[in-house]
């Protein structure tokens, strides 16, 4: 478990595992993604990214907001 300002070496470390399966609390999603813009295609080390999407409001807004992100970064 890492706080959101420990991404960036996070990152670094996850380059030499061979798998790993990362869950990225909503609270830390945002720091995330601003780490990851400023490690240019970082986004390559995960295969996939799940976003939750649930009916109410406010989260689907934040949901959508964090799939446009990704798609800022270059994900496909």
């Amino acid at each position: 478990m890492l706080s959101g300002e420990s991404f960036n070496e996070f990152l670094k470390d996850l380059s030499n595992l061979g798998s790993a399966i990362v869950d990225i609390a909503a609270h830390n999603t945002h720091c995330a993604i601003n780490i990851m813009q400023n490690n240019i295609d970082s986004y390559k080390l995960f295969d996939y990214f799940l976003v939750l999407v649930v009916k109410r409001r406010k989260e689907s807004e934040d949901s959508l907001n964090i799939i446009k992100a990704l798609l800022k970064l270059g994900v496909p």
